[in-house]
């Protein structure tokens, strides 16, 4: 199944009703953002791949979301190949 939200708020509800296994989640998104919502879904369901889409590409940004259990990162703009190859890895890792 594959969903698409609006905000982290919406990713967080849709991510427990499909209990996908791979979510791919941008950093910066209204009301919750990216890094809060990977962290909980880390907490609820640790095999969860996720995958961090984002137009920052610091040092910083993708520490963060590697610390904080991300398993790959995508950095805008991005091409279908690469987004592929994310979520196979994210798959493999989970």
């Amino acid at each position: 199944m594959v969903g698409e939200a609006g905000d982290g708020y919406q990713a967080l509800k849709l991510f427990r009703e499909l209990k996908p296994r791979v979510v791919c989640l941008d950093i910066e998104m209204p009301e919750m953002n990216g890094l809060d919502v990977l962290a909980r879904i880390k907490e609820e369901a640790p095999q969860t791949g996720v995958v961090m889409i984002t137009g920052d590409s610091q040092a910083s940004s993708v520490k963060k979301a590697i610390t904080a259990g991300a398993n790959g990162y995508i950095v805008k703009p991005f091409n279908g190949t690469r987004v592929m190859e994310a979520i196979q890895k994210a798959m493999e890792d989970s």
